[in-house]
């Protein structure tokens, strides 16, 4: 979490800690090779960002926006979403509006 500390934030420490964890865990999860992209602190302080700069659209919005999750497989995306469900955050597995109209979402990020 010391990363965090510098940046100047109103977004909640426990908010803050649990991103911490969760994007911890998804590195994890790429070193065992259950991810294909190395998921780091960047983006974590990215999500920290938006939430500084755009309170009111909430950690889903701000996970979301900095992810791309439009370009992930349904399958890794729900491993991503898992991730960050067991973490408390209410990331979901199912996507808010659909890629293309009929459930399958395909891209750089996951597997078609």
């Amino acid at each position: 979490m010391c990363i965090f500390s510098l940046l100047p934030s109103d977004v909640p420490s426990a908010t803050i800690r649990k991103l911490a964890l969760a994007f911890q865990d998804l590195r994890g999860a790429f070193e065992n090779q259950e991810l294909t992209y190395p998921y780091s602190a960047r983006e974590a302080v990215s999500v920290v960002k938006h939430l500084q700069s755009f309170p009111e659209d909430g950690v889903q919005a701000a996970v979301e926006d900095i992810l791309s999750f439009e370009g992930f497989s349904p399958r890794t995306r729900k491993q991503i979403a898992v991730i960050f469900q067991s973490r408390g955050l209410p990331i979901p597995i199912q996507p808010p509006l659909l890629g293309r109209g009929d459930g399958e979402m395909e891209g750089a990020h996951g597997e078609p």
